[in-house]
């Protein structure tokens, strides 16, 4: 066991510019605490939340309220931005976070003793400069500096006796947590990419058509704008729409009245899908009209038709191979999605918990090892299938204008 060179506590956390305030944990079965911000399970600073929510024993009616972060500052951000109405972290995170204020501090005795253990490694030379700048971080100086972070700090290098007491919920501290549900997990993953690809359909035909077919000042720019999530980290994209959809946001604020909340809900795993996958399927639309000789369309015009029934009968049939192929690939990238959808969605079991974020929480669980494999089986022959679909549609595409442009 290595000497602990520091600590750290358990806090609540509320936003700084709201009314609400806590005095203890029973307090949090206040209706008005609609999401609580936890870090998730597969995080030190969840399981520490849930083992002091379940010893102070209000777990079992808040765990429907709670949203899982990637991370406790994903779950301190929440708090931030005023999306969860409160959140349990680190209280040196919460120091360092102008924007929350901290309501209370959980006990010691509701959770594992959060320390930070310090020691040189074996193959350091000593004495070494690793031994001096332990020895550094052991001085007065340094603890200093640990206090102004809010970290605790212990003399000798060791934990006093008070955080080693345990409470009578062991099994709480252990920090356990129910593995996820693979088959809830496929489920969701399957429709949150469908339900994706379809609202996307009428956007990235309209945007595909219009790049293909039309010239206009700022096309460049449309084009960017349309493709830029392609090539942005996925939670910058998760962090942009939280941003946008928040229900702090005016577009969020408003959407939250007509009963369509955005963060932590299905409604914004599919955005946050759609978002990503979106320059795919747009790429992919223009494309497919880019292949369609636009005097086909010329011809049914002089033939007495107008550009809609055209563009209906001739120029979409034509382009629709193409199309379809443009919403498997979407789909297959929408099955896929991580970053953004833990930034805006959360990782809610059998709400948000789509194939990937399963996986992610399942990695560090000793017991994840066989569904990890059937959510991994599940999504390799899902994407396989998807992409083995796009290469299809495209060759048939293909084959098509070829053997137009023959005659």
């Amino acid at each position: 066991m290595y000497p602990s060179l520091l600590g750290n506590q358990l806090v609540l956390v509320v936003p700084e510019s709201g009314t609400l305030f806590f005095s203890g944990p029973k307090d949090l079965l206040d209706p008005s605490i609609q999401h609580l911000a936890l870090a998730g399970e597969n995080v030190p600073a969840g399981r520490y939340g849930k083992a002091a929510l379940e010893a102070t024993g209000v777990w079992d009616e808040l765990s429907p309220r709670v949203v899982r972060a990637g991370s406790v500052r994903g779950a301190l951000e929440w708090v931030a931005l005023a999306e969860a109405e409160a959140g349990v972290v680190y209280r040196t995170d919460a120091a360092a976070e102008p924007r929350v204020r901290i309501s209370f501090t959980f006990g010691p005795e509701t959770h594992l003793p959060i320390t930070y253990p310090a020691a040189v490694l074996a193959r350091s030379p000593l004495p070494g400069p690793a031994q001096e700048f332990l020895e550094f971080c052991q001085s007065q100086a340094a603890a200093r500096v640990f206090q102004e972070l809010g970290f605790d700090t212990f003399q000798g290098g060791s934990a006093p006796p008070a955080v080693e007491r345990v409470t009578s919920q062991g099994a709480a501290l252990s920090g356990a947590s129910p593995l996820p549900n693979p088959w809830s997990a496929i489920r969701l993953s399957f429709l949150v990419a469908l339900a994706a690809t379809l609202v996307g359909f009428v956007p990235a035909v309209w945007l595909g058509w219009v790049l293909a077919r039309k010239d206009f000042f700022g096309k460049s720019l449309v084009s960017t704008i349309a493709l830029v999530p392609l090539v942005l980290p996925p939670v910058v994209t998760g962090f942009i729409l939280l941003s946008i959809f928040g229900t702090q946001s005016p577009i969020g604020a408003w959407l939250a009245g007509l009963g369509l909340p955005i963060p932590f809900t299905l409604l914004g795993a599919t955005l946050a899908a759609l978002a990503v996958g979106l320059p795919l399927y747009v790429i992919s639309v223009r494309n497919a009209f880019q292949a369609v000789d636009p005097s086909y369309e010329e011809v049914a015009q002089t033939l007495g038709q107008r550009p809609w029934t055209a563009f209906r009968r001739v120029t979409f049939p034509l382009a629709l191979p193409g199309i379809a192929a443009g919403a498997v690939l979407a789909f297959a990238r929408a099955l896929g999605e991580f970053g953004a959808t833990v930034v805006l969605a959360g990782n809610v079991e059998g709400s948000t918990r789509t194939i990937a974020l399963a996986v992610y929480t399942l990695l560090e669980s000793p017991q994840g090892r066989g569904a990890i494999w059937v959510l991994v089986g599940a999504s390799v022959a899902l994407s396989l299938l998807a992409l083995l679909g796009f290469e299809v549609l495209s060759r048939h595409q293909r084959k098509q204008m070829g053997g137009r442009r023959g005659h």
